[in-house]
């Protein structure tokens, strides 16, 4: 049998998992231990842990995060990222799973994947190659890349970027999106159902706003969620549906905003977490989403949806015709907001989505399954010929 851990730290990077971990944990072939940190066990970014409960996943491992006064400062990230390493690192010692399967980008799973190198445990990499050069997380991401055994990249070009790194061809494989999964087995709500859900009404126009912090600079953090806010105030006519950011440096700035904005403009609602299904389900009665989000680049356009790609946050990932960059300037904003917002819904070849896939949870399973994890933990780099 093999013995694999999964670790999650956030609601986004479980939204995601959560179909593979379906999967892993119903197999006979499979012992899995799950392992929650993060914000998930954080009341003030929703305490997310009850989704993964809801959905009746055994949870082997918690490690708790300390954030004094409930804030998120450069000293506490440091430390709780520290003592993520230690606890963590004892646990895969005395478990010694073959191999542990990560997520992403976050500073988390940059420490889950220190403590699996140094545990000398397998990775499993989700989502590497990808490049996001308005944020810290492109750090994390490659550095996770670099420790890691095996990939499961979105695109060719990703899959192309890990040769460059230096990564083997063999044990890199092309599978699309995870969120391909949520969206094809979604369960649609109606208009009715999610009113009540929410006790709030939808417009005839409504714009998920999903906002995260630059966690590169504070100032132009707080200049670009500003000019935003500015501009959404001008709509009346449009229902807002906020989601608050992540537990990154900086967030509290967005989340102290985002509740004074929702406090003087009645058009406007906000929620922790709304969690997987319904934020897709919000999002497919939207006209458009607007912020500096991976779900306008990647989530929206496979569920047909327009989005304004805001600022650098995101700059360097691929992108669907339907995900349009643009600066914090209000004129182009105003006018790229009533373009899509009175345009009809376009007709669009899904299959031509760079991020599309199929049964991409159902392919990694058996791509996991296959691994001989018998073989040496160590790697070589992958050298391109050079002329």
């Amino acid at each position: 049998m093999i013995k694999l851990s999964t670790f999650t730290a956030s609601r986004s990077e479980y939204g995601l998992l959560k179909n593979l971990v379906f999967k892993l944990s119903k197999s006979k072939k499979i012992k899995l231990n799950l392992i929650v940190s993060g914000s998930h066990l954080i009341k003030k970014f929703g305490n997310t842990v009850s989704e993964i409960k809801s959905d009746k996943i055994k949870i082997s491992k918690k490690i708790r995060f300390k954030l004094p006064n409930a804030s998120i400062s450069l000293k506490n990230l440091s430390e709780n990222s520290s003592n993520l390493i230690v606890d963590l690192s004892r646990h895969l010692i005395r478990n010694q799973p073959n191999a542990i399967i990560l997520l992403g980008d976050r500073y988390e799973t940059f420490a889950a994947a220190t403590a699996a190198v140094l545990s000398n445990i397998k990775i499993i990499h989700i989502h590497g190659g990808e490049v996001t050069y308005g944020s810290r997380d492109d750090l994390y991401r490659h550095a996770i890349s670099k420790m890691a055994n095996y990939h499961f990249v979105s695109t060719e070009m990703y899959k192309k970027r890990l040769i460059q790194l230096g990564e083997q061809k063999k044990h890199i494989h092309r599978v699309g999106a995870l969120c391909n999964d949520n969206i094809n087995n979604l369960k649609n709500y109606s208009v009715k159902f999610i009113e009540k859900k929410l006790k709030t009404k939808l417009y005839k126009k409504n714009v998920l706003v999903s906002f995260h912090p630059n966690t590169k600079s504070k100032k132009k953090n707080l200049k670009e969620i500003n000019k935003l806010f500015y501009i959404l105030a001008t709509y009346k006519d449009c229902k807002y549906f906020f989601s608050f950011p992540n537990a990154d440096k900086n967030s509290e700035d967005i989340i102290k905003k985002i509740k004074l904005f929702c406090k003087k403009n009645k058009n406007s609602y906000f929620k922790v977490s709304f969690g997987s299904e319904l934020f897709l389900n919000i999002m497919k009665k939207c006209n458009l989403l607007i912020g500096n989000s991976s779900s306008g680049i990647i989530e929206a356009p496979l569920l047909g949806i327009p989005s304004i790609n805001i600022g650098d946050r995101q700059k360097g990932r691929i992108k669907s015709k339907l995900t349009i960059d643009t600066e914090i300037d209000s004129k182009k904003i105003f006018k790229l907001m009533n373009k899509i917002l009175n345009q009809k819904k376009m007709k669009i070849n899904f299959k031509k989505n760079p991020y599309y896939g199929k049964n991409v949870s159902d392919m990694i399973f058996k791509k996991i399954i296959k691994i001989n994890y018998s073989n040496p933990n160590h790697k070589n780099f992958y050298d391109l010929k050079f002329k």
